[in-house]
């Protein structure tokens, strides 16, 4: 968790004893559409191929669902955002809700050949 940041909503970094991916876990707040992205930008070379994964969950099935989005976005040589759709530039994962409590884990290549 120490190489991601808010980027819009509320919601907080808290110790989790089923995380999958560590004792780490982000939550957000109540009604709070969370924006996590990465502090660190990875430079991309045309002629590799790269993996994205998020693992999801809800605390409890009390409530709407939501949505989750895993989206990549790309930068340009002067770290400007590039718009791609008019918002993110690569959607893995949009709109799934969640029915459990479960961890999911969703993934995806992206890059040379895909």
């Amino acid at each position: 968790m120490n190489a991601w940041q808010l980027r819009n909503s509320q919601g907080s970094i808290v110790t989790s004893t089923s995380a999958i991916a560590g004792t780490k876990v982000f939550t957000n707040a109540v009604n709070q559409q969370a924006w996590l992205s990465s502090k660190r930008l990875a430079p991309v070379n045309p002629h590799h191929t790269y993996e994205v994964t998020g693992s999801f969950r809800r605390p409890t099935t009390t409530g709407s669902a939501g949505g989750i989005y895993l989206a990549v976005l790309l930068y340009d040589g002067a770290k400007a955002e590039l718009t791609g759709d008019g918002t993110w530039w690569f959607y893995p994962v949009a709109g799934a809700s969640l029915a459990d409590t479960a961890w999911h884990t969703y993934s995806a290549r992206f890059g040379a050949g895909t």
